[in-house]
């Protein structure tokens, strides 16, 4: 160009809006599959060395090699520009490693795909398509994912033969629309990404069906389209097809949808049935210790195998009761051991024994009678007429002592109500207070009514103490509604008359408490004691309930009256301890349902194992027996369901007989279970415990499981 003729350098009578360009022909200048991109700005003489690579580029879905434009693996893609095999990938729905020209992209399963960010491996086949929305079974509303976005379908001539493309694509039969039933209250959000779908009946999913386009749709989410699929034959024999009820449903498996059903248990040959006189507490048991045995069984352990054995005639036993000495004999008997057999035999005659008893040294030779029980040949004596024997001392004859009735004196025989004679100090103590300062201090008359308030005062001190020592020696068997036992009860009851009766009285008020301080210190105290050891012999989560509403009942007496205040919080205290422990043990319950008990002792141990390695690398949680995402899985599943569907058993906390107590104590026990599963939540999606896709596990956050139990408690 520099040799053609010009007026020479420099020389011109011109501006730049009349600078000269040029359009060349490049068609035939780049290889075959390639094309010419030239630069951005100036573009100089090509390098001949260097021409092709710098300004050919090859084409899209073809690859720079050998000084020639290749093309990708078949289902594969590249973009314009690629250089080398290894720049092309596999495309959507298809995976696997392009390293040579022979490699091989394979197809995803149907309904799941890969996206622009991971290709590779099988495991990175996404799902495309969901079911959706509240649901039961295999039904709910169906969304797809497009450009990264999970949106809707709209129901315009949307047809049964659509919906079983859709349920076969998830690799279940049948399908059917049930828009109606599903969108109210359940429309989705978000964009409706396809519109007037059209399927022929062959397709592999939905998304190959004719439609309008991606977005094109003329719709409102109160159309999206939901269906109902038939999984009645996708699960293997004695076995249910089982979906979280808020949960949705990407691409369905046997090892994650289906669960052994009541009764059966998850062995090495599939599900199997519990072993006679057991069953499971809920579907998806694994492992055949998922059964328990029935009420009055109790269960042993044989080569690894679970044996559900009837208790002794007169026993019996809660449901899941492991082992011979679970099966507690009936009162006034004890169970007896005999190679390896169990009998329950009744004690001596006169003698009583609390439910559970285990010896002949648990008898007591009863109130008439006296004698010491160290085997099957001791007996009781009845006392001679007229005496009986204290609660704390029946060994002996000379423990029989005459016989002092004030307990409202049983017909035909002598004495006076304790609550009469109560009155009577009441009615003395009155006349001291009023007459005894008008006569001299040496009078008789003061002198009687001062003898006469002392004798009355220690009749009546001797009455209830008598009681309630009885009561504390000889704690009663706990009732089955685990409601303040009969004798409780009637001593309480004796108590708020004779409290009545004292704050009615004409007694200064300056002087109340400190009158009945004695009473209640004599009467309270071994009541809760007794009931504290009532409590202790038996489970520790009955136990807890029990005294809780023994201890309920007595603050329900001590709040009806001001000069027993001083006592209330003292009481308190025992009953927030009491409902503590209550609680705990219904969380625990809660978690055991579920076997998820064994899942939180199993993260504990490794989180104690992981502060005693003191920086050493152990095992992941993932790795620890019990905590791999199969399992976690099947025992969250059927937590998920309960806690969805408010049927969590709180059995324990509803045997609380104080309405307001009883809603307090649920709504604590609702958040000890939110804050075990959040201590799971945290472990699980902890990076370090190296689980595949933790939100395929905790598919609730602990946030969701928190508000859902705290409003249903």
């Amino acid at each position: 160009f520099f040799a053609c003729r010009n007026g020479g350098w420099g020389r011109h009578n011109c501006r730049h809006h009349e600078d000269a360009s040029v359009c060349c022909d490049a068609s035939g200048y780049c290889p075959a599959h390639a094309v010419f991109v030239g630069v951005n700005f100036e573009l100089y003489r090509v390098d001949p060395a260097h021409q092709i690579d710098e300004h050919c580029h090859c084409e899209a879905n073809h690859f720079w090699q050998d000084a020639r434009c290749l093309p990708c693996p078949p289902n594969a893609h590249s973009a314009q520009g690629s250089v080398g095999v290894a720049s092309c990938s596999c495309r959507a729905p298809y995976y696997g490693d392009i390293s040579s020209a022979e490699s091989v992209c394979d197809r995803c399963p149907a309904g799941l795909s890969t996206t622009e960010m991971a290709h590779l491996q099988r495991e990175d086949c996404q799902p495309t398509q969901r079911l959706a929305g509240p649901a039961e079974g295999a039904c709910g509303r169906i969304e797809v994912m497009h450009a990264g976005e999970w949106g809707t379908v709209c129901d315009d001539g949307f047809s049964d033969g659509n919906a079983q493309v859709v349920c076969r694509s998830f690799g279940l039969a049948g399908g059917g629309t049930f828009g109606a039933r599903w969108n109210s209250g359940s429309n989705g959000r978000g964009i409706i990404w396809m519109d007037d779908v059209r399927c022929g009946g062959g397709e592999e999913e939905i998304t190959t069906c004719s439609f309008l386009g991606w977005g094109g749709h003329n719709c409102g989410h109160s159309e999206d389209t939901s269906v109902c699929c038939d999984a009645a034959a996708f699960c293997p024999a004695n076995s249910v097809f089982a979906r979280d009820a808020t949960a949705d449903l990407y691409h369905p498996s046997q090892e994650a949808n289906c669960q052994c059903g009541a009764n059966f248990f998850f062995g090495e040959a599939g599900c199997e049935a519990c072993p006679a006189n057991s069953g499971t507490r809920a579907p998806g048991g694994v492992g055949m210790m998922a059964c328990s045995c029935a009420e009055n069984f109790f269960a042993t352990e044989v080569l690894g195998g679970l044996t559900c054995t009837a208790c002794p005639a007169g026993s019996t036993s809660s449901s899941g009761a492991m082992g011979l000495d679970s099966c507690r004999c009936g009162a006034d008997s004890f169970i007896t051991f005999a190679e390896g057999l169990g009998s329950c035999q009744a004690c001596p005659e006169g003698a009583t024994a609390p439910v559970g008893s285990n010896a002949v040294e648990d008898c007591v030779c009863g109130n008439s009678f006296f004698g010491a029980l160290h085997g099957p040949a001791d007996s009781c004596t009845a006392c001679p007429a007229g005496y009986s024997t204290s609660a704390d001392a029946h060994a002996e004859l000379s423990d029989c002592v005459p016989s002092i009735r004030l307990m409202g004196g049983a017909e035909g025989s002598p004495g006076c109500g304790s609550v009469m004679v109560f009155k009577l100090g009441n009615l003395l103590l009155f006349y001291l207070h009023t007459i005894g300062g008008l006569l001299a201090r040496d009078a008789k008359l003061t002198a009687a009514l001062q003898g006469l308030h002392k004798l009355a005062g220690r009749l009546f001190m001797e009455s209830i103490t008598q009681t309630a020592q009885r009561l504390y020696k000889q704690p009663p068997a706990v009732p089955a509604g685990l409601g303040p036992h009969t004798d409780i009860a009637n001593v309480l009851q004796e108590l708020a008359e004779v409290m009545s009766s004292f704050d009615g009285s004409l007694i200064p008020a300056r002087l109340r408490e400190g009158y009945f301080k004695p009473v209640l210190d004599e009467s309270i105290e071994p009541l809760i004691a007794g009931a504290s050891l009532s409590a202790n012999a038996i489970a520790a989560g009955e136990g807890a309930i029990y005294l809780l509403n023994c201890l309920l009942a007595v603050q329900t007496l001590l709040q009806r009256f001001d000069f027993c205040a001083w006592r209330l919080p003292k009481l308190q205290q025992q009953i927030s301890a009491a409902q503590d422990q209550g609680v705990s043990e219904q969380v625990v319950a809660v978690m055991r349902t579920f076997n998820l008990d064994e899942k939180m002792y199993a993260l504990r141990a490794h989180r104690a194992a992981v502060a005693a390695a003191g920086g050493v690398e152990v095992e992941p949680l993932s790795a620890v027996a019990g905590m791999d995402a199969l399992q976690l899985n099947i025992a969250l599943k059927h937590f998920f369901n309960a806690v969805l569907t408010s049927s969590l058993d709180m059995k324990l906390v509803e045997r609380i007989t104080f309405p307001q107590k009883r809603l307090h104590a649920r709504a604590q026990a609702a958040r000890g279970v939110a804050a075990s599963y959040t201590e799971l939540y945290d472990a699980v999606m902890d990076p370090g415990a190296k689980y595949r896709d933790p939100r395929t596990i905790l598919i609730h956050s602990a946030q969701q499981i928190e508000s859902l139990l705290v409003d249903a408690s």
